[in-house]
């Protein structure tokens, strides 16, 4: 119960995150590369496309990028934008990459360390945040 001397709580400043992310697609049927967020943290247990924090995300090379996400530097990735996003604590902005991916080896080989490629009509099975959905929209 408050009191009349009561002093308001201070909000938390708002925190600056970047994160880098890839939205990568099976050339073949569609199907796009999901990871699970670990349970602890923002978003904690969700699914995502494959992303990473990185303070300097804004000014990453595309084969930069690959190599932070742990992607092929082959794999052709190209910048597509950036997504904002507010949380209660965080402006997230995300920068966001794309690539296609063609071969059976390749993709196999993409679908490791928590990753898997999900069906077009599968999406709606897997947990994702709305900044996730408004990536993969990008």
């Amino acid at each position: 119960m408050s009191g009349v001397g009561d002093v308001p709580k201070a909000r938390a400043a708002r925190r600056d995150l970047v994160v880098v992310t890839a939205r990568v697609e099976r050339a073949s049927d569609g199907a796009v590369l999901l990871e699970q967020r670990p349970r602890d943290g923002l978003w904690g247990g969700l699914w995502q496309p494959p992303a990473v924090d990185c303070a300097d995300g804004r000014d990453v090379s595309a084969s930069a990028a690959a190599e932070l996400l742990g992607l092929p530097a082959a794999m052709s990735l190209r910048t597509v934008g950036e997504v904002p996003f507010q949380t209660t604590h965080r402006a997230v902005v995300f920068v966001v990459f794309t690539a296609r991916v063609r071969g059976a080896r390749v993709a196999a080989g993409l679908a490791r360390n928590g990753r898997r490629w999900v069906a077009p009509g599968e999406l709606g099975e897997f947990a994702l945040s709305n900044a996730a959905k408004r990536v993969m929209r990008v």
